[in-house]
């Protein structure tokens, strides 16, 4: 169940990362995603820390870089 959780979050976190690649607003993937844009901006700081990047742009470009985007 523990993976189940971690695989999920993680898959959230990349689509969260994908969206914002868009430019769609905390508030707008949260209404495409049913969460609220207070857990879009936890899925994206968490995608940050995971990364070790400093600020979304930076975020977006690592995720060109490994073919995420």
């Amino acid at each position: 169940l523990r993976a189940r959780k971690h695989i999920n979050r993680a898959k959230r976190e990349i689509e969260i990362i994908k969206l914002v690649s868009d430019g769609l607003s905390s508030k707008k993937m949260g209404e495409q995603l049913n969460i609220s844009h207070n857990t879009v901006d936890t899925y994206r700081r968490t995608g940050l820390e995971k990364t070790g990047c400093k600020n979304t742009a930076e975020l977006i470009k690592y995720a060109v870089k490994i073919n995420l985007i």
